[in-house]
């Protein structure tokens, strides 16, 4: 509910701890870092006067029926019409493919002639046409310097050629893509940014969004693996790269978040263990991740990591209650009958133990702890460990106290189990604010509903063993004072805390 109201949608419950542990997010360009709202801001004729013929063949090598941003912003520049101009007919289209990097599309004339149009990358088109490296690539490194993606059209009857020059295509940065990454970067993520676009367009959008434009070279007979470790941009990617380049951070031990919005993407999505479908994403690509956003950009993300690290801190707070209270609890019962003989406390003081406690325990889950400024990891065995230490710690107050009624104040027996039941109480309570925070629990203040429960709970404790309800009353005196030992006791204990947990590196 709370990633709902910042724009995320949780398709896998379990996806929250992974996104807690994600330590480098791989991040599309296009619609994700930058706005999806294509603008044509060069145009390039191969020859002087042609700039209508060239916007015009690329218009007819669009799709005018299309959704992609790219051919929208062509068809808007385009005279109205022009793809179905008099004279022409379309008898053929093959759509922008990823793994070819360029749309094709025949036309007939009404003479019977057949005429053909390309537009995609330059070296393609280039090559398709037949057409040398020279008629382009000083034009289209010139454009590419600017930070806009290029396009090249060429047009053809079957058995020649014509280049026609070369199309600029700005997609501007979205206004909060560098404060976002900045965010996520800060928070102890490493993002990448991965793109089809060319590599100068990549390392001009990695400049403006704060992503350090370590640019990877051609990936073709790459080391993944050693790619993986030491570089934040890929550009001129296909779409099974994208699987690929997961695969290799997992193997280096990351924690990958990947963030996509086509059918291409899927692989990499399901892979990944925070498969993240952005705003515009098509239904495999939502059906694949773990995670859809509602609203454009990655500030979702950012939301997600630390409301996630919250609940990772939620629960190993609420894991290190439970081991704790249980082992003093059954030490405690055990050391104490072995000590007196008779039980130190009956089976209606255990159940009022069990119902005073909980309202505290359940409120952990509404609590205001600080989130940890790095990636969670959940390390069992550190866990039990500072667990065992932190109960040992509980059970020398609470066996201080029942040994001290034992055999300095001489207690019989029905006013030690009193005395047992409110030490219970008070140690149980002061605990789960002992570890609500991995520093000093007052670090951070508890939420209300902590603090109620605490109230309402120490509140009918004391009046029960003030008023002799169910037990044998005791001085309201003597409470306060076991109160305020329990009190300068766990101040103590908490640094002890704060040191252990140092040492295991808990956060």
């Amino acid at each position: 509910m709370e990633l709902s109201k910042n724009g995320v949608l949780i398709t896998r419950l379990s996806a929250l701890h992974d996104i807690a542990s994600m330590t480098v997010l791989c991040s599309d360009k296009t619609g994700t870092l930058t706005k999806n709202q294509a603008t044509v801001k060069t145009v390039l004729p191969a020859e002087s006067g042609q700039e209508k013929a060239l916007v015009r063949a690329a218009a007819l090598a669009s799709d005018p029926s299309g959704m992609d941003p790219v051919e929208g912003a062509i068809m808007a520049l385009a005279a109205p019409g022009a793809p179905s101009d008099t004279g022409l007919s379309r008898t053929q289209f093959k759509p922008f493919d990823p793994a070819i990097k360029c749309s094709e599309a025949t036309y007939r004339t009404s003479s019977g002639e057949t005429r053909t149009y390309l537009k995609g990358a330059p070296s393609v088109v280039s090559a398709r046409a037949g057409i040398g490296e020279a008629a382009w690539k000083g034009p289209a490194e010139g454009i590419i310097a600017k930070g806009q993606r290029v396009l090249g059209v060429a047009q053809g009857d079957g058995t020649r050629w014509q280049w026609l020059g070369l199309l600029g295509m700005e997609d501007a940065v979205r206004e909060d893509s560098r404060q976002v990454v900045e965010t996520i970067q800060n928070a102890g993520v490493r993002v990448v940014m991965i793109t089809g676009d060319n590599a100068l367009t990549a390392r001009s959008v990695a400049n403006q969004t704060g992503i350090p434009p370590t640019l990877c070279p051609k990936l073709s007979g790459l080391d993944w693996e050693k790619a993986a470790s030491s570089y934040q941009v890929f550009a001129e990617v296909l779409p099974e790269d994208k699987y690929k380049l997961v695969r290799a951070f997992q193997r280096k031990g990351a924690v990958v978040g990947m963030s996509g919005d086509g059918v291409n993407d899927a692989p990499a999505l399901r892979q990944a263990e925070a498969g993240i479908a952005v705003a515009n994403a098509t239904d495999v690509a939502k059906a694949a991740a773990a995670m859809v956003l509602t609203q454009p950009g990655l500030g979702g993300v950012s939301a997600a990591i630390t409301t996630s690290r919250c609940v990772f801190q939620r629960i190993m707070t609420y894991t290190l209650n439970t081991l704790t209270k249980k082992m003093e609890m059954m030490a405690l019962l055990v050391v104490g009958f072995l000590l007196t003989g008779h039980k130190p406390l009956t089976p209606m003081l255990m159940v009022l133990v069990l119902f005073l406690n909980d309202f505290l325990t359940m409120a952990i889950s509404t609590d205001n702890m600080e989130v940890s400024p790095m990636p969670n990891e959940w390390h069992s065995r550190k866990i039990l460990g500072a667990g065992v230490a932190l109960a040992l710690g509980r059970l020398i107050f609470s066996l201080g106290i029942f040994m001290w009624g034992h055999y300095l104040l001489k207690l019989d027996m029905l006013h030690l189990q009193a005395l047992t039941f409110f030490t219970t109480i008070i140690t149980s309570q002061a605990g789960v604010y002992l570890l609500r925070e991995r520093l000093h629990f007052w670090h951070s203040m508890p939420g209300r509903f902590m603090l109620w429960s605490s109230i309402l709970g120490l509140g009918f404790t004391t009046l029960i063993c003030w008023q002799g309800w169910l037990v044998t009353a005791l001085p309201c005196r003597f409470l306060a004072w076991v109160a305020l030992a329990a009190l300068a006791y766990f101040i103590l204990l908490d640094f002890f805390k704060v040191a252990l947990f140092a040492k295991l590196r808990l956060r």
